[in-house]
Formats: C-alpha cells, structure tokens, sequence
C-alpha cells in the first residue's frame, strides 16, 4: 500500500511538472503565433497599399498628361480610405529641371481645374538651385497636408536618397524614418513611392530608366496611424511592439555603411517592465527595399500568465488518489497510453482541411503525405493521385523544381516561414500561377515534414498586366472595392475561426483525457450525447432569441440549483438545447462542473468555427466564380452562346456588397429563355455601367429592379431604379461623349457612350424612359440571329 501511495504520489508529482511544462509551451506556442499573425497583418496592410500605389502608377501610363483633376477623380472613385486605410496623403512628385521651374510655377499657380481660384501662393520650396528638382504637384488631400504642396524633395537627402533608389531600380521604395514636413506634432512617418516613366520609353537598362523618369506616385504615412490600424487591437494589452529602420535591404554600390537602427514604432513606449516569462521574437519585413527589424515582447499577466489554478487542481486530487487506490496505476497508464494515441491521431488530422478556400499539402521527403481537395481541384488532379506523388509533378522542369526547393527549404529549416510565388503546372499542362506559405511542422524534428498553403494568383496577375480604357479602369476600380470589401468579410471569419478552431481544439486534446477519468461512465455518456445533439442540423438563432433562450435556461438552472447558472445558460444555448432536459442536472451539478462547461464550450466553439468556415468557403466560392465569369473573354472576338440570366448575374453578384445598406434588388427573369450568342465581356461592361449609374442615381437607396424577357426575335433587358429621374431634354444628350449629369467629380460622361457602341455592334438598340422624380429604366434590346 505504502508502495502504491508512493507510486501515485510520485506520478502526480510528474504530472503536475509535465503540466506546467505543457502550460509553458502552449504559452510560447501562442505567443509565436501571435507575432507571425501580427506580422502577416502588417505586410498584408502594407501589400495592399502597394497595389493601390501600382494602379495609380498604372494610371498615369495609361494617361501620361494627367491633369489635377483627373487625378483627384481617379483616387475618389478607388475610395481608398475606405478599401486601404492607414495613410496620410496620395501624392504625385513631378521631375522638373531648373529651366522649367518658372513655367512650372506659372502652370500650377493659374490651375483651375479643382480649385476655381487656383493656386496663386503657389512656389517651389526651399528655394534652391540645382539642375534638377522632385517636386510634389499633386496632394490629396489638400487638407492638412498643404505645407509638403510644392515641396522640393531634391533638397532634402533622405528623400533625394530614396527617389535615385526607386528612380534606378524602378520598384516602390520606401524613405527612412523622418519627420513629415505637415506633421507640426513631429511624429514619425515615412514615404513610399513608385516611379513613372514615360510611355513606350526602353527600360532595360540603369541609363534608359533615368532618362525615362517623369515622376512618382507616392503614399505618405504617420507611422503609428498605419500600425494601430493594422496591429489587431486585442493584443495590444499584452504585447508590445517594436519596429526600427534598419536600412537598406540590399546593399548599394557605393553606398554609406548601415547606420544604427532608426526607431519607427513603439507600441508601448512608457513600458519598462522586462518581458513575460522572457517571451520576446525578433523578425523582419522587407518594405519598400528597407528593412523593418520587428521585436515582440510578452508584458506581464493577461494573455502569456501561467495558470497556476490548473495545477491545484491536479495535485489535490492526485494526493487523494493516492491515499484511495493503487490498483488503479495500471488503468490509468492505459488510459494515458490511449489519449496519447488519440491525440497523434488528432494532429495528423488537423494538418488538411477540405473546407479551405485554399491549396493545403503535408510533404515529408518532398512527396505528398496528405492533400485537401482544394488543392486538387486548382491542379486538375483527384486527390489520391497526389498522395504519394513527388512534389515535381508540380514544376515544369526539373531546374524550377530546384531553385523553388532550394529557397523554400532553405528558409523553412531556419525556424522561418516562407512565403513565394511560383509557377506550376496542371495536370492537363497548363501553367498556374501560385502564392506559397510554407513552414515545418516542428523545426526541432525536420524529419516530421512541411505544411504549405497555396493559392492561385493567376488572375491577379492577368488583372495587374491590363492596361484598359479610362471608363473601363473607373468602373472596375469601384467593382474591385466591393469584391474586396465582399471577400474580406469571410476571409476574416475564416482566419477568426481557424485561430478558434486551433484553440478549442488544443483544448480537448489536452483536457478531455483527463475529464474522462474523473467522470463515471453514465456521466460520460451524458457528455458525448449533449455534444453529439450539437452537430444535429438547427435552425439559426436571432441574437433577441439567443439571449431569451439564454435567459429562459438560467432561470430554470438557477431554481435547480446549477452553480454558474448563466454561464451554463449560455454553453448549453451554443450546443443547441432548447430546454433544460432532467437529465442534463447529472452534468451540471457534476463536482466537476467547471471542466465540463469548459470543453463544452470548446466543443461548441469547434462546431462553430467549421460551420462559419464552411459559409465564407461557399460565399468566397461564389464570388470567385462570378468573378471568372466576369473576366472571362475571346481572345478572337468570335460571338459564343451565353445565358443572359447568367450574365446578369455575374454582375449583381460582383455588386453585392452595395445592396447591404439600403438597396432592394428585384430580378424578373423570364424562365425559358434561349441562349444568345455575343460577346459576353462586352455585355459584362454594359450591364456594369448601366447598374452603377442607377445606384449612384439612387444614392445607394431604393430599389433596382433587373427584368429579362423575350420580345418577339429579341431579348430584352431592362435596368431600372427609383432614383430622381433624367429630364426629357436630356434623354438624346445623355449617350453622347463626355456628357454627364452626375457632379464634378464623379463622372467623365464615356459610360452610356460605350453602352451604345457595344449594344450597337451587336445589333441592337438602347432606349431610355424616365421622368423627373420617378426614376429610370434603361432598356437593351438584342436581337437573336436569323434562323
């Protein structure tokens, strides 16, 4: 007995250190995934920056003489406070040598194309002599920025050091930390930049690029506005972070030597207090060809606290344990032995999941172990022809193969992950072009293998190298903001409940062991039937019907005397109980009733995440297809036979986002209409115009009514809303070029031109009906082909 009392005693012993070993590292493991969340935040905001910076580059390529105005239009129309958030300023810097400078000055002072009084304090400053200036010419907003108008940046050295980087190198370059010359409060910000050349000019070599330059489009930055904006606000509490220049990225010939890291951001700069538990991280990110040094550090309490409550809670029982029963060492060495299995099992598990909208591959030896039908389905493959296979399958040659396994590897078995963009190729042998994430399982045991996530980024891609008509570039500019608007949302509750999954899951590998020992076998049959009802279909709750179930529950909880009767309330609610069944009062009135809520929830949040997975999965899977509808075109212009229901709706899907708040959408199709043939990107683009026009004639309120019939050897398509209404004078005007009822600003009067042309070259007529006051419908009329 004495040597079973000692035996028991011992284990607890062991289990409690093994415990706070766990507790440890389950607080390490947090804290690393944290920091790499946060960092792929920040490069994530600052990615989407960049491409908002290439479009207006893009932009000035396709309009090289582009006025103020125009400009100003272009990035209200983009609604990049909105779609981008974080900036201080848009700006174009102009390359002006010395012998323009008075022309220059007598342009921008007597320019009345924004501004009706123009500009006439207008002057270069400072005042300098050199052969050649960057001048800031156009600033939006005007407002709080007027002080960096007309700024000569040649003659400040860390902006004339950038502008030759990005002039040379022709990729966005980013300034050292400095003091913006609007900010009068003297905080830190910084610039990032992209050069313009002149359209059709060479660029292959260092000469050509410097001859070429006329300019740069530029983002201007308060460094702490875009961090807070980016670092979730949740963390902040129990994280501090520390971002510091520490120059260039890639060495310059010729260049000074590194100079001393130069503070960028601190997230909590009157801490003094040493790092929790020591947890601190170090990483970098490349922005704007300068290297940012990151330094995460744990502040003490909260979020990175051991719970020393846990382990009370095993060495008081595990000492009465001890004093009871030595018989049950072997019993509990078997159960251990079996939740250990169960949880190597769990973790193989987790590594795929067929519910991503992403590519998932677990590799070990550079073969595929495991695949999600993501992956399969994006390289035309089944999944069990992967499995097995050798990832160079994947690359076209076997020197691709190389070099990819050669960078990615390389990182990965630094404790790093890795992220790329590489070419692969289908099974059917097109070429594919994907966005890599990869790291090791364990970086301790390489042995384990990798995990990536890919995705495709063909289209991306495509998108960025198009260079389309100004009309084209406005409407897709605000097409694209309501896509991205439409597909944040579930990418962000697919991120939010991947992180709880992770969580939940961590949970019951760790705790539900455990339960079952302490719980007698009736009571866990109580357990798993309470969570298998969760999984049964139910209908969705309001939140007014959540929270009177919620209440109801308590109540009666509460007069059947359950401890924690709200919180009980509220788990049972989440698994899906209508009522309080008698027999659930075994489990809640359980000694142990404190872990069993706490797993329940943890099963509840399980059951949740994958439910709110599954719903973004699908809304990003439509709007992904319509997406592919929308873009989709015939190189050869040659008519294919489309469903012009199917058309319709590609559009009104890419819009969704605009009929949240206030819209009522109205569909009349007629059921058996056949197929037409035309040119189905062309007719993408009048169905886009003629519904943007109606919205923006709404103010994004009323109802927009899409009918579809056919009338007698014809479709007919009708686009109507209940806005203010076009004036009969004006019905002949509006079609033609560069006519516009809309404000200054939000118009340039090519839309309903282009709508004629195309309607026109397939045959058909538009037609307006409107009056003043009672909105207006626009109707298309195309005819089907002779038989």
């Amino acid at each position: 007995m004495l040597l079973a009392f000692a035996a028991v005693l011992a284990l607890t012993l062991l289990a409690c250190a093994l415990v706070a070993r766990e507790q440890q590292r389950q607080v390490d493991a947090r804290f690393a995934s944290d920091t790499r969340r946060l960092l792929t935040q920040v490069d994530t905001r600052l990615q989407s920056h960049f491409a908002a910076l290439r479009s207006i580059s893009g932009l000035f390529a396709a309009q090289p003489e582009l006025s103020r105005l125009q400009f100003h239009q272009f990035l209200e129309r983009l609604r990049l406070r909105e779609s981008t958030p974080g900036f201080q300023a848009v700006q174009y810097v102009r390359v002006l040598p010395e012998a323009e400078r008075v022309a220059f000055v007598t342009s921008v002072r007597g320019d009345r194309t924004l501004e009706a009084g123009g500009y006439p304090q207008f002057d270069i400053h400072p005042v300098q002599a050199q052969a050649l200036h960057y001048v800031i010419e156009y600033n939006e907003p005007m407002r709080g920025n007027e002080r960096a108008f007309g700024l000569d940046l040649a003659a400040a050295p860390a902006h004339l050091q950038a502008l030759e980087l990005g002039r040379d190198s022709g990729m966005p370059v980013a300034t050292a930390p400095l003091t913006l010359v609007q900010d009068e409060a003297g905080r830190t910000g910084f610039v990032v930049r992209i050069p313009i050349y002149r359209r059709g000019a060479p660029l292959d070599e260092l000469a050509q690029r410097r001859a070429a330059l006329q300019g740069f489009a530029a983002l201007v930055y308060r460094a702490g506005d875009l961090m807070r904006g980016a670092i979730d606000a949740q963390l902040l509490p129990a994280l501090r972070v520390r971002i510091s220049d520490i120059g260039y990225a890639e060495p310059r010939p010729g260049g000074a030597a590194a100079a001393a890291p130069m503070p960028l951001f601190d997230s909590a700069p009157d801490t003094a207090a040493a790092p929790a538990a020591g947890l601190t991280r170090r990483d970098t990110l490349v922005v704007g060809q300068r290297l940012w040094a990151f330094e995460f550090s744990a502040l003490p309490g909260g979020r990175y606290a051991p719970e020393h409550a846990r382990l009370l809670a095993i060495l008081l029982p595990g000492l009465l344990m001890a004093l009871l029963c030595a018989g049950l060492v072997a019993a509990w060495a078997s159960r251990r032995a079996l939740a250990l299995q169960l949880a190597s099992t769990l973790a193989e598990q987790k590594a795929i999941f067929d519910n991503a909208a992403v590519g998932i591959e677990f590799v070990r030896d550079r073969r595929i172990q495991a695949c999600n039908s993501g992956l399969a389905e994006m390289l035309g493959y089944r999944a069990e022809e992967l499995v097995g296979a050798s990832t160079r399958v994947l690359f076209a040659s076997d020197q691709a193969f190389e070099a990819a396994g050669k960078a990615a590897y390389a990182a990965i078995a630094a404790e790093q992950h890795w992220i790329g963009d590489v070419e692969w190729v289908r099974k059917d042998g097109s070429p594919i072009q994907c966005r890599l994430h990869g790291r090791h399982i364990d970086p301790q045991h390489l042995e384990l293998g990798s995990v990536w996530v890919c995705y495709d980024i063909s289209a991306l891609q495509a998108a960025q190298a198009q260079l389309i008509q100004h009309e084209k570039l406005a409407s897709l500019g605000q097409l694209v903001a309501n896509v991205a608007h439409e597909i944040n949302t579930p990418i962000a509750a697919i991120k939010s409940s991947s992180l709880n999954l992770g969580d939940a899951l961590a949970l019951c590998l760790s705790e539900l062991p455990r339960l079952f020992q302490l719980l007698e076998p009736p009571v866990q049959a109580l357990f798993i039937e309470l969570t298998r009802r969760a999984s049964l279909p139910a209908s969705p709750l309001s939140t007014r019907e959540e929270r009177q179930r919620m209440r109801e529950l308590g109540e009666a909880l509460e007069q059947a005397g359950v401890s924690e009767a709200r919180r009980a309330a509220g788990v049972l609610v989440q698994l899906g109980e209508t009522g309080l069944r008698p027999e659930l009062l075994a489990l809640l009135q359980h000694p142990q009733q404190a872990l069993i809520l706490q797993l329940a929830e943890a099963v509840a949040t399980l059951l949740r995440s994958a439910g709110n997975i599954n719903a973004a999965v699908d809304r990003v899977a439509k709007i992904v297809l319509a997406l592919k509808r929308f873009s989709r075109s015939d190189p050869q212009g040659q008519p294919t036979a489309t469903d012009l229901r199917e058309s319709l709706d590609t559009v009104l899907t890419l819009y969704q986002n605009q009929f949240k708040q206030g819209v009522e959408l109205v569909r009349d199709y007629q059921g058996d209409l056949p197929p037409l043939p035309c040119l189905p990107d062309e007719l993408h683009q009048v169905w886009t115009n003629l519904i943007h026009n109606a919205l923006q004639a709404m103010n994004y309120r009323g109802v927009l009514r899409i009918s579809l019939r056919r009338q007698g050897d014809a479709a007919l398509v009708s686009v109507a809303d209940t806005g203010s209404g076009i004036p009969a004078q004006l019905h002949a005007q509006i079609f033609e070029p560069f006519f516009t009822t809309k404000p200054v600003g939000e118009g340039s009067g090519l839309g309903l031109d282009i709508v004629k042309r195309i309607v026109a070259r397939h045959g058909g007529q538009i037609e307006v009906h409107s009056e003043p006051g009672q909105g207006a419908r626009f109707e298309v009329r195309l005819p089907y082909p002779a038989a």
